[in-house]
């Protein structure tokens, strides 16, 4: 039999080659799947008929049967040997069903017989540009996937999904700069290419260039699939250029991917899923299946739940009964069988949204001498300080009533809290209108950092509350919005700061993370310094963010709303 110049046999070259050519047109995804019949036969036809057998293994792997794509590309493999797309298939087909090291060897195999064909090269960087391929990466000696994307590039440099996979093997080697260089020269083949756009958006947002990555960013959204990851880059984007709300509006939207969209949701929010894209995280613990059969109560109690959801906190409350103290270890639990499948409707799901509605309305107390205020901050040595009244009583029923009533408690802490963020929902207009009025009101302190960071806990009665840790940020806002009756002990229950900062030479996990004994032995003894700050509603904590702090003794009554909430912001990207 002839060979060609790459060393494949000619006639099933030229086949496989007419099918590769026109795939894109041909094969639809939605057409009927293969059975097993069908697949069978084609691993039957594979020695004869390679290119009909390579069109259903192709169609087979574009309609998520990796497996049985595998299979087929195995075959026409093995009686075609000298065959680069079919090593190539293979490749792809090795890669999905997650063998990483041996769909490098087929691409590696595609490579050296067509070493001219870019997909082959191409085929290599995508297995050794992911998390799962590293191992293979370094076993090989080749370098990771900047090689052969540059081999991919320089055969096909007229093909704009070759410059955006250059581009992000630039970007996971910590090359922005090279990166957006790619993402650039892939652009003007393509400037309305939404990978190589959210690419150049992320390089620029990186480089601190913010404005610059909005309207990439705004081109991006034409993939539907990159949604996540524009959603949540536009929303630190908005942070960066200080519009807290235009980042609220986009975490919102990433919340409801995450999530769901609430029943009563609004329909500025048209278009984003009903239910979570991807499963929920079902990590779970003893506290937080008490706070949801509370919060499910509260809103069954004020008639705001639709019918199918009304004995949710029954639900919940039975789940909590199954599990014995021996199954609830400090880490948690995964919540499976019947009982997710009980609690599934609502588990990690965005039910519910109490939304403020606030506007452009003040939400500060005008009568505070903010001047004086922010003059004390900044000429305190070290700056700490706190605020009482913080909120005009409107706006702290309003936050109240969006924390107790909105389902976003996700977060599960083992230590007794549950934690909301902003992209998952705690980004109401009134959050928006404080973080933006601070800064206003505070310019000295504020004024030059942004929003960083925006987050509320919620803690159960008895338990305990953060350790000792010091935040990468510039300054901490901390207040309190639980009523002053629930408290049980009004000289505890807030915050313990220490005068002592993290030193420079520690890194975020030593400081954010180290345990208590670590910490308070570094502190010494301006631990017996600190300044304490009992709890008191609508108190604000104000720190320099390096400043070591934990919350304090916490002794609240029983019941939902008895439950200490403390709302942080974080202003600033550290020193």
């Amino acid at each position: 039999m002839s060979t060609d110049e790459t060393g494949e046999s000619a006639p099933s070259t030229l086949a496989l080659r007419s099918v590769v050519a026109d795939i894109a047109g041909t094969i639809n995804p939605k057409a009927a799947k293969p059975d097993a019949a069908m697949v069978d036969n084609a691993k039957a036809i594979a020695s004869t008929e390679p290119a009909a057998a390579f069109r259903l293994a192709q169609q087979a792997l574009l309609q998520g049967r990796a497996a049985d794509a595998r299979d087929v590309f195995r075959e026409i493999v093995r009686h075609h040997p000298q065959t680069a797309v079919a090593h190539i298939g293979l490749s792809d087909a090795l890669a999905a069903t997650g063998q990483v090291t041996e769909a490098s060897r087929s691409a590696r195999c595609g490579a050296v017989l067509a070493p001219g064909d870019a997909r082959a090269w191409s085929a290599l960087c995508r297995i050794q540009s992911s998390g799962d391929g590293r191992e293979d990466t370094e076993q090989s000696g080749s370098g990771g996937p900047l090689t052969p994307a540059r081999r991919a590039l320089v055969i096909g440099p007229d093909q704009p999904g070759l410059h955006n996979q250059l581009g992000r093997a630039c970007w996971k080697a910590a090359q922005p700069e090279a990166a957006m260089a790619a993402a650039r020269s892939g652009l003007a083949l393509a400037p309305d290419d939404p990978g190589l756009n959210l690419l150049l958006a992320s390089c620029l947002t990186a480089l601190e260039r913010s404005a610059e990555a909005l309207p990439h960013f705004e081109k991006a959204k034409a993939d539907r699939a990159a949604w996540w990851e524009i959603f949540n880059n536009l929303g630190m984007t908005h942070l960066n250029l200080g519009d807290v709300h235009a980042a609220a509006d986009n975490y919102n939207r990433l919340a409801r991917l995450k999530y769901g969209r609430p029943r009563n949701d609004d329909p500025a929010f048209d278009g984003l899923p009903d239910i979570p894209e991807r499963p929920v995280p079902r990590h779970c613990t003893g506290h937080r299946l008490h706070h949801d059969a509370e919060q499910f109560a509260r809103l069954r109690a004020k008639g705001v739940l639709p019918d199918d959801l009304k004995d949710m906190a029954d639900a919940y409350e039975e789940v909590r009964k199954r599990v014995a103290p021996e199954d609830d270890p400090d880490a948690g639990f995964t919540l499976s069988g019947p009982a997710y499948e009980l609690l599934a409707p609502t588990w990690n799901r965005l039910v519910h949204v109490a939304g403020t509605g606030w506007g452009d309305r003040p939400a500060l107390n005008p009568e505070l001498d903010w001047n004086d205020i922010d003059a004390t901050f900044m000429a305190g040595t070290p700056k700490q300080g706190f605020i009482d009244d913080l909120l005009i009583p409107e706006a702290l029923e309003a936050l109240r009533t969006f924390c107790f009533d909105t389902t976003m408690w996700f977060d599960v802490k083992p230590l007794g809290y549950l934690g909301a963020y902003m992209e998952d929902g705690f980004a109401d207009p009134l959050l928006c209108r404080i973080a933006t009025e601070l800064r206003e009101r505070m310019p000295l302190a504020l004024a030059a950092h942004p929003l960083q960071k925006m987050w509320a806990y919620k803690y159960e009665q008895g338990m305990h509350g953060i350790n000792p840790h010091a935040d990468f940020a510039n300054v901490n806002v901390n207040f309190w919005i639980t009523d002053n009756a629930a408290n049980l002990d009004p000289d505890t229950g807030g915050l313990i700061v220490y005068p002592k900062p993290a030193p420079d030479s520690w890194t975020f996990a030593e400081y954010n993370h180290a345990p208590r004994e670590e910490i308070y032995r570094f502190l010494g003894s301006s631990k017996d310094e600190a300044l304490r700050v009992p709890h008191r509603t609508n108190r604000a904590v104000l720190f320099d963010s390096r400043l070591f702090h934990e919350t304090d003794v916490i002794r609240f009554a029983p019941g939902y709303e008895n439950r200490r909430i403390n709302i942080t912001m974080l202003y600033g990207n550290g020193p």
